[in-house]
């Protein structure tokens, strides 16, 4: 028999055998279980399937249009199996695992830990059973085979996706983003005058307030020797270095820190007020995402004095003299830009004289460390004399003096401190202290903002008659900000009370509240420095889930032990009834443009610290959120009266996203777990109707109103739809959802009370935990039996579970799992050839495959899930004896059923016919018709994405027909033309019914259902196509050009519309034999004996048998639906010099051999 006639496909089970559709002899794709078990080791093979759509009008069979959108079930779990004789049984282990971390991972570095194991057996035996059938009368062989081979293979995978068991979404430890103001004297210069307003007065009878002026200045002396306590007098600043644990009681007491000291002795009118400014930015910098400003510090002796705090731009003149004082700049420099202040833009750095040659360098040379003069009205000073450093009144090092005031002040009675800014205090002095920016008031005589942030300001004052003497020790200042969002509050336009439940009112829809007195500021605290955080601390530390979230390892140290510090997220309100406050963070996954996946997880946790205050706090997951909002306090002119605008809504993209409500009723820690598992339905509260759903919400109307809880649905009422279970859907559109891409996160309270409400809720370690592990077996037996080449049967089967994931990682089901979707299977399959005439093969196969889809977590049912039978029975023969026409046909049946798309019932019939004249004309023709009967009513599923049934899926009858007739024309062995000529035309039977969304056709009553007229076929879709391929089968000088030419009419029908368009394309190409033109340099040399050898090999036509395949091989290719272009490729490979080169290389020179 000639294997060659129809094309031969790979069965289930690796075998070879004729097109086990769907679609006659197109066959079926090759697989491997795990990707090869046992053969190629694991992950070595590829996914199969039943061929690809109509295989450009080729294959005797091939695939029908009912394959190419439904193969995707068909392609079940195979194996390759290897028969071998005898015995053979192997095994192998394989664990994949990720290295171990120090610190818990977050979501995207978690390791995974992956094994797989795996035993194969093999076993075959051939007998000779000539003696039996000789036995029968008119039977007389030798040799008659009969083999018998068995092969089978079970796999088991177990798959851990976090082998940590937990992740980090936040867990607040790197939250705080802060910025260090240096404590090191030599960073501060003395302080210019503040600004003063003209309307600035006492403020009441017993109010004691110093204006600060030039001639009410106290100057303070900067120290060159810190621990000379002889110089500690009067007013002056000093370093001093002093145990950590003095200052925070929780730090080693072997470690120091560098503090500041200012010694201040204030007298009425002469020395009243002083102090330093620090260049914190030359360029400036933009803090107008910082929230607060953190101090430690300690007030001994007398605490009536008043510390200020400026933050922005201040004036650089310390001594108000326009003048830039500068040991870098000669005392004799001049305005001589008439910009009427003196500094490097006045020096002329071209004409300097030889004394002052370097300077205006910004660098300290030899003469220069002299100090500069601060004149003052009452005295004067030389400020920075011997101290080996640059000193200047210039802040930010430009050599241009400014004089602009535009900064932030907010001012601290150190005698009368708010309790409130007070967070911890010791019994030795030291206290800390945080204070909101949003306390500072706006100063200058230009608008100050918080994007351009260039110098820190702080002076003391006293607040109360009479002299005032003490010391002002401060170890940090701290610019403190977060990674989280500035706190927002909303308000929806309709109020919402705990039993009406959500009135479909969503962040998008909500504005944004300017005006107001209500608070939402978000912050951090830390066990080091908050006194309340320490105590909640306590309570947690011990936690077996806390610490394994801390893996932390004591020191000691002497007598003392060194303790963790732990940071909390702090959300501080003051709410309206129906305020929302509400702060957001952005979550990047493994690219920039992806979000994070939470779908490889069970649980989402975090701690929660409540105030009993009645309120609900909001958590929500969304596929993005805005940052970078600033509220009107960073930018708008506090001086000037600011036009009404409109409401706006930072929130206005942010449509969809899941939400999860907690009545805070509790006080202290409070672990909260949300079920991220997929197992019933969610709530909608927002879907009016669900026409505006066509995703996983399912075909059926919804109100649902539930209470601002997440409450979990009745998993008996409704199937899972793609979200996590323990989630509310917010939004319209939840198609945009998906917890695998979650792009930010945002947290919140929410006034449902009634009544005003304040406090401060703590949240701490969010986090996912109980990875989702998936483990599954795979499991195949082949069986093939064969008499002779009479009889060839084969049998399999194959299954596997649809957690079952290969060695190197990939899901080792369909295809169908890159897109979200998992597959059990489960296949049969027998196969049977008959061959009593060589010329008359007959072949027959049955094959039966149940599949069961699911969508993935995080992904949604489609018309692609489900359960799944399809039923398949093919045959074929084909009479192969020359010199007459070769013809064929074959016949193919496919039941398919889903239980969400109902039935689809395919006919295919292929008829084959090729003739050959010679090597000078052949011809190929070939048509298909097939008969598609669709059924939707058999669906047993239609609560869900029935939709699909009638939409994308083109669940209807069709008819189709194609044919081919192709021609190979060679007038000369040099030159030959290969026309073909292909047309298709499907028709459809159009039902507008079964087009609408919903469950309609069981409610159809059956009266109506006889009434109507079933609607007959029209045509959808129909096309041509026009090759031409000239080919020369010889070289011109080291060239052979190829041309190759299509043309293509296609026209589709849409209802009442037509669509049709006309492609043609050309292709000229020319393949260049380089080894024709430098052959004679790489051939060897040949002796006359091997010339004569080889002329006389080529005359018995040894030569021949060399050459490559004939033009009769060429057509039966074409016959098998293989494309001209590669058909032309294969020629010119099979011309090949590197090939030839390869067969003259391996053609005996004998002429050597026998001359020896």
């Amino acid at each position: 028999m000639d294997s060659n006639t129809f094309g031969e496909g790979t069965d289930a089970f690796g075998e070879t055998l004729p097109g086990n559709r769907s679609g006659g002899f197109g066959g079926l794709g090759r697989r491997s279980l795990g990707g090869g078990f046992g053969r190629g080791g694991f992950g070595s093979g590829g996914l199969g399937g039943f061929g690809g759509g109509y295989s450009g009008f080729g294959s005797l069979g091939g695939r029908s249009r009912t394959g190419s959108y439904y193969g995707a079930y068909g392609s079940g779990n195979y194996f390759n199996p290897v028969f071998q004789k005898g015995f053979m049984l192997s095994t192998g282990y394989i664990l994949n695992t990720g290295q171990q971390p120090a610190e818990i991972p977050d979501v995207n570095g978690v390791p995974n830990r992956l094994q797989a194991f795996n035993i194969n057996t093999s076993f075959g035996r051939a007998f000779n059973v000539a003696g039996i059938f000789n036995l029968l009368p008119f039977i007389n062989t030798r040799n008659l085979p009969f083999s018998v081979d068995f092969s089978g293979e079970a796999a088991y995978s177990h798959n851990n996706p976090n082998s940590i068991g937990v992740a980090l979404i936040d867990s607040m430890e790197g939250a705080k983003e802060a910025t260090t103001v240096p404590t090191l004297k030599y960073n501060w210069k003395p302080s210019s005058l503040p600004h003063i307003r003209e309307d600035t007065s006492a403020t009441g009878a017993d109010a004691y307030d110093v204006i600060p002026t030039n001639e009410n200045r106290a100057i303070f002396k900067v120290m060159l020797k810190d621990k000379d306590e002889s110089e500690a007098v009067g007013n002056y600043m000093r370093n001093r270095d002093v145990p950590a644990s003095s200052i925070q009681p929780l730090s080693l007491s072997t470690e120091e820190r560098l503090i500041m000291e200012l010694g201040y002795d204030f007298t009425d009118v002469v020395a009243e007020w002083g102090g330093f400014s620090n260049g914190i930015s030359n360029s400036g910098v933009d803090y107008s995402e910082r929230g607060f400003v953190e101090i430690w510090m300690r007030v001994q002796g007398d605490d009536n004095v008043t510390l200020h705090l400026n933050l922005g731009v201040v004036n650089e003149d310390t001594d108000a003299d326009q003048r830039l004082d500068s040991e870098d700049l000669p005392n004799t420099l001049t305005d001589t830009n008439g910009d009427d202040n003196i500094d490097a833009l006045d020096l002329d750095l071209e004409n300097l004289s030889q004394v002052d040659r370097y300077r205006g360098n910004g660098a300290l040379d030899t003469g220069e460390d002299v100090g500069w003069n601060y004149d003052g009205p009452i005295e004067s000073a030389s400020i920075g004399s011997d101290n080996q450093i640059l000193d200047s009144e210039d802040l930010n090092g430009d050599g241009v003096l400014d004089t602009i005031d535009a900064y932030f002040e907010v001012s601290i009675p150190l005698n009368e401190i708010p309790n409130e800014w007070i967070k911890s205090k010791n019994t030795n002095g030291w206290m800390f202290l945080s204070i909101p920016i949003s306390k500072f008031r706006p100063v200058g005589s230009r608008v100050p903002s918080l994007v351009f942030v260039q110098h820190f300001r702080f002076w003391l004052s006293k607040n109360a008659p009479g002299s005032a003497n003490g010391t002002l020790q401060w170890a940090s200042i701290e610019i403190v900000g977060n990674k989280w969002q500035q706190g927002i509050i909303t308000r929806s336009t309709t109020q919402t009370t705990p039993e009406e439940g959500p009135t479909g009112e969503i962040l998008s829809t909500s504005t944004v509240v300017e005006d107001t007195i209500e608070k939402f500021i978000v912050g951090t605290k830390d066990n080091f420095s908050y006194d309340a955080y320490q105590s909640a601390y306590l309570d947690i530390e011990d936690n077996e889930l806390f610490k394994k979230l801390h893996p932390f390892t004591a020191t000691s140290l002497g007598f003392q032990t060194q303790q963790q510090r732990e940071q909390t997220l702090s959300l501080e309100y003051y709410l309206f009834p129906g305020s929302y406050g509400v702060t957001s963070k952005q979550l990047k996954g493994l690219t920039q443009s992806d979000g994070q996946d939470f779908s490889k997880h069970d649980t989402l946790r975090f701690w929660l610290y409540g105030d009993k205050s009645d309120t609900t706090f909001v958590l929500q997951l969304a596929p993005t959120v805005r940052t970078g909002y600033r509220s009107s306090f960073y930018n708008s002119d506090p001086f000037v009266n600011q036009p009404q605008e409109e409401d706006i809504n930072v929130f206005e993209n942010l449509t969809d996203y899941y939400e999860y409500t907690v009545k805070v009723d509790f006080e202290g820690w409070k672990l909260i777990e949300i079920d991220l598992r997929d197992l019933h339905r969610n709530a909608y509260p927002d879907v009016v109707s669900i026409s505006n759903q066509p995703s996983a919400i399912g075909l059926q109307e919804q109100s649902v109103e539930t209470e601002s809880d997440t409450q979990p649905i009745e998993a008996d009422d409704q199937g899972p739809d793609g979200h996590p279970d323990g989630f509310t859907v917010r939004g319209s559109n939840s198609t945009r959802l998906s917890i695998k891409n979650i792009g930010g996160i945002l947290l919140g309270i929410r006034n449902d009370t009634g009544r005003e409400i304040s406090g401060d809720i703590w949240v701490n370690e969010i986090h996912l935990g109980d990875p989702l592990v998936r483990a599954g077996w795979a499991r195949r037996g082949n069986m093939s039996m064969s008499l002779g080449n009479i009889v060839k049967l084969r049998g399999g089967y194959a299954s596997q579970d649809k957690d079952f994931e290969s060695g190197a990682g990939e899901v080792g089901r369909q295809r169908l799992s890159s897109r979200g979707y998992s597959t059990t299977n489960n296949d049969y399959n027998i196969d049977a050839d008959v061959t009593l005439f060589s010329w008359l093969p007959i072949r027959y196969s049955i094959r039966q495959q149940d599949t069961e889809t699911e969508s993935l977590r995080g992904s949604y049912s489609s018309f692609q899930s489900g359960k799944s039978e399809i039923r398949n029975r093919d045959f074929s023969v084909q009479l192969s004896r020359n010199p007459y026409p070769n013809l064929g046909f074959a016949y193919n049946y496919q039941d398919f059923w889903n239980e969400r798309q109902g039935t689809q019932i395919s006919h295919l019939y292929t008829g084959s016919f090729r003739y050959e004249l010679g090597s000078k004309l052949g011809v190929n023709a070939q048509y298909r018709h097939e008969d598609v009967l669709a059924n939707p009513e058999t669906a047993t599923d239609t609560s869900s994405t029935s939709y699909y049934s009638y939409g994308y899926g083109r669940n209807r009858d069709e008819k189709t027909d194609s044919g081919t007739i192709a021609f190979n024309i060679s007038p000369t062995s040099i030159f030959s033309l290969n026309p073909s000529y292909d047309v298709r035309r499907t028709l459809e039977r159009r039902d507008d019914q079964r087009s609408s969304i919903g469950t309609i056709s069981s409610e159809t009553t059956e009266t109506a259902a006889t009434e109507e007229t079933e609607p007959g076929f029209s045509i959808s879709e129909r096309s041509h196509r026009l090759s031409l391929t000239p080919r020369l089968n010889r070289d011109f000088l080291g060239m052979r050009p190829t041309v190759t030419s299509r043309l293509n009419f296609r026209e589709n029908w849409f209802r009442e519309e037509k669509n049709a368009s006309l492609n043609g394309n050309v292709s000229l190409g020319v393949n260049l034999r380089v080894q024709k033109w430098f052959g004679w340099f790489l051939e060897p040399q040949k002796t006359p004996e091997a010339t004569n050898n080889s002329q006389e090999a080529a005359v018995s036509g040894q030569g021949d048998s060399q050459q490559p395949t004939t033009d009769s091989q060429i057509a039966q290719l074409r016959a098998d639906g293989i494309d001209e272009t590669q058909i032309q490729e294969l020629e010119e490979n099979r011309g090949d010099w590197i090939e030839r080169d390869k067969g003259e290389a391996s053609t005996p020179v004998v002429g050597a051999g026998s001359s020896s």
